[in-house]
C-alpha cells in the first residue's frame, strides 16, 4: 500500500522510505564524491600557485581588447593543458603592444601569445617565441600554434635537462 504524504504518520514513513536527493549522504565507495573532488581541486590549485612562485612564467597571453577575454581564456586553457605556466595581461591605452612584448621578453618569458578581435574571428593567434632566436608567427591557426608550442617547449625542456645533467657531472 502506498502512503499518502499529506498525513503526518504517512509523511514520516514516506520520508524514511524515500529520502530526498539533497538529504542523501554519499557513501565512502561512491566515486562521485563532490566534496573530495573539490578538496583535491583546492590542493592542486595550492600546489600550482606554490609551483608558479618558484618557476618563471612560460607564456604570457597579451589581450589587446577586453572583449576577447573568453577567447583568451580558452587559449590559456589550451596552453595549460600543454603544462605551460601562463598568465594573461590586457593592454591599456598607455602601453603599446611593442612595449608589452619588450617587457615580457625582458622578464625571461619563453612565449608571448597575442589575441585580437581578428584572431578570435579566424581562430588564430600571433605566437612569439622569445627564447633562443626570437621568432614571430602572425595569424597562425590556433591548433597549429599549439602544436608548434608543444614541440618547441618539449625541445627547450630537453635541452635544459641535458644542460643541467652536464653541469651536475662537471661539479
Amino acid at each position: 500500500a502506498y502512503a499518502d504524504r499529506r498525513e503526518a504518520y504517512a509523511r514520516d514513513r514516506y520520508e524514511e522510505m524515500y529520502r530526498r536527493y539533497d538529504d542523501l549522504e554519499r557513501s565512502r565507495d561512491d566515486p562521485y564524491r563532490r566534496e573530495e573532488y573539490e578538496e583535491r581541486l583546492r590542493a592542486y590549485e595550492r600546489y600550482y600557485e606554490e609551483y608558479a612562485q618558484e618557476r618563471p612564467l612560460d607564456c604570457e597571453i597579451i589581450v589587446v581588447q577586453k572583449a576577447q577575454r573568453n577567447y583568451a581564456e580558452m587559449v590559456e586553457r589550451r596552453l595549460r593543458d600543454l603544462r605551460l605556466l601562463t598568465d594573461m595581461i590586457f593592454l591599456n591605452e598607455q602601453v603599446s603592444l611593442a612595449q608589452a612584448l619588450d617587457d615580457v621578453s625582458r622578464r625571461g618569458v619563453l612565449y608571448a601569445v597575442i589575441v585580437t578581435s581578428q584572431h578570435e574571428m579566424h581562430r588564430s593567434v600571433t605566437l612569439n617565441i622569445l627564447h633562443g632566436t626570437p621568432q614571430e608567427h602572425r595569424n597562425m591557426p590556433l591548433d597549429d600554434a599549439m602544436q608548434l608550442v608543444a614541440r618547441n617547449f618539449e625541445r627547450y625542456m630537453q635541452d635544459l635537462r641535458e644542460r643541467q645533467a652536464t653541469e651536475r657531472q662537471s661539479t
